[in-house]
């Protein structure tokens, strides 16, 4: 009895251990609760964003197939078949995805730091070759071997372990009997050549290789078997090899960001290139097609792709055996810019584009530039509009160095995407300066308002409602004796009555004389200039 009860007591323990509680972690928003108080003592607001709705993980799907027109069934070989010994297939095995940052970018004096991507990289096994060896000894003679495809894709028979300048030919029949390619042996191979097959899943091949010529003695026939497909989404860096000729390594992209990306390749030798091509998902090749072009070490290939699609990004070996990395132009969604003068960030991985949103509060011509950057550096910058056109520098023709900016005229309360992207293989940290509006500030007659410029690109609003009617003037005072700014004037209808083109500046103690009428509002607009920051006094005079 006590055996009994002491069991019993021993198993309501094990049990009772065996409970763990179930937590689920929530994920923060990264751009939520952004907001700055700068030295003006007015709030700088970055809105939050709204919480992005989780998009469905795509299933791999397989290449399509294209079908390989039948010739004529020859003749059935005589010689008996001989089954062969494959080596066991490596499948790709990704590593988990990475866990977004818990780190939520923040403004600090008027300046947003943007977190960096979190790298990821995955290494992928080498392909699997069949191989078979043996010897033509006589004229026409005929060796047959049986195999069944791993995947569907793209197969490589080639020659190895023959004289070079010898020739043999590649004959292959399905489980029925019937060719499906060279059916007549018209078709031979030397070194460094392959017949390039698409094949289904599962089917049963027999291989059959034919001495043509006066070519005799040793050779081995082999099958460059496709991989598996990696989907290469989350990764910043995929490395991978080529092991036999014409071999094709295919990658799965769903892109989340409708736009131009860019597949490049690193690690390549000095003198060596490798062809790149885009798939859509009805299986057709949108660039590259006949793999015409190769790319060279740090080289890529553009293509403007569409969020959630399924693209295959093929990698197809020309002339060069051996490991290499696949770069894909990566996407990183910064967040809403609008109210901040700048924009602490950097470009970690070959032809990654920065997206920022920007909503202009007011109708006018802004700017966007590049400041701490390294002497010989230069970046991009694209301006696209509500509808996903580009506005400005669409085909990328331009580029900006250190203090240098990109004028657009922009509308109030419209949604725009500011892209930035480097121009070759030079990148790193850059700050982001962006012309933004102060909150306007109401001058008085005679009363001078003291202010400062902080940021390059600042925009300070200032606001005046003449008393009568008659000529005002618009004076600057308190800077460094060689400093100067601009002043730029509007009127109550939004149209500016002085210095439209920013031609003009003013240093310490000069100013501007308009006519300006009773009751309206006009709007001023102090601009920094070159790369000058200091305090300042803006007083408004009766002449």
């Amino acid at each position: 009895m006590k055996r009994i009860l002491v069991f019993t007591l021993a198993l309501l323990m094990i049990l009772g251990g065996c409970r763990t509680a179930n937590k689920r972690e929530k994920k923060e928003d990264v751009f939520d609760h952004l907001a700055e108080t700068d030295e003006r003592g007015k709030e700088t607001h970055v809105p939050a964003s709204p919480e992005p709705t989780p998009e469905p993980t795509p299933e791999a799907t397989e290449e399509p197939m294209a079908e390989v027109t039948a010739e004529p069934t020859a003749e059935p070989t005589l010689e008996p078949t001989q089954e062969p010994t494959p080596e066991p297939t490596q499948e790709p095995t990704p590593e988990p995805a990475a866990e977004p940052s818990s780190q939520a970018p923040v403004v600090e004096n008027g300046v947003l730091i943007a977190n960096e991507i979190e790298p990821m990289e995955t290494h992928v096994p080498e392909a699997t070759i069949l191989s078979w060896s043996g010897s033509f000894k006589k004229e026409e003679q005929i060796d047959s071997y049986t195999f069944t495809t791993e995947r569907a894709g793209v197969y490589c028979f080639f020659f190895t372990d023959i004289l070079d300048g010898q020739e043999y030919a590649i004959r292959l029949t399905n489980a029925a009997g019937n060719a499906v390619f060279n059916g007549n042996y018209n078709y031979t191979y030397g070194l460094d050549e392959s017949a390039d097959l698409t094949l289904k899943k599962g089917q049963t091949y027999t291989l059959s290789v034919r001495q043509k010529g006066d070519y005799y003695g040793e050779y081995t026939i082999n099958v460059g078997v496709q991989k598996e497909y990696l989907e290469v989404g989350d990764y910043t860096a995929i490395y991978d090899s080529f092991e036999f000729v014409h071999q094709q390594n295919g990658y799965t992209f769903v892109p989340k960001v409708s736009g131009t990306y860019c597949f490049g390749v690193s690690g390549l030798p000095e003198g060596y290139s490798c062809g790149i091509q885009v798939v859509n998902a009805a299986g057709k090749a949108i660039t590259n097609s006949n793999w015409n072009y190769s790319y060279s070490d740090k080289q890529g290939h553009a293509v403007t792709l569409s969020a959630g699609q399924t693209y295959v990004v093929k990698y197809r070996e020309s002339g060069y055996r051996g490991p290499y990395c696949v770069e894909v132009g990566l996407y990183k969604q910064v967040g809403d810019v609008s109210n901040v003068f700048g924009v602490d960030d950097s470009i970690q991985f070959l032809n990654q584009r920065n997206l920022y949103t920007f909503v202009p509060e007011q109708t006018a011509s802004y700017q966007f530039g590049f400041s701490g950057i390294p002497e010989g550096y230069s970046y991009m910058i694209q301006v696209v509009n509500p509808v996903g056109q580009a506005i400005t520098n669409g085909n990328w023709n331009y580029y900006y160095g250190n203090h240098e900016s990109q004028w657009v005229n922009l509308t109030a309360g419209q949604t725009y995407t500011i892209v930035v992207r480097p121009r070759n293989a030079l990148y790193g940290k850059y700050r982001l300066d962006i012309s933004a509006f102060c909150a306007p500030v109401d001058v008085k007659l005679d009363e001078p308002v003291q202010d400062s410029i902080q940021y390059r690109l600042q925009r300070n609003m200032y606001t005046f409602t003449p008393g009568s009617d008659g000529k005002y003037s618009i004076e600057l005072s308190g800077m460094p004796p060689e400093y100067s700014y601009y002043i730029q004037v509007w009127n109550g209808i939004g149209q500016i009555i002085s210095n439209g083109n920013w031609n003009y500046t003013y240093k310490n103690g000069s100013s501007q004389t308009l006519d300006l009428q009773a009751g309206q509002t006009y709007t001023i607009i102090v601009k920094q200039n070159g790369n000058f920051l200091s305090d300042y006094t803006i007083r408004i005079r009766r002449k």
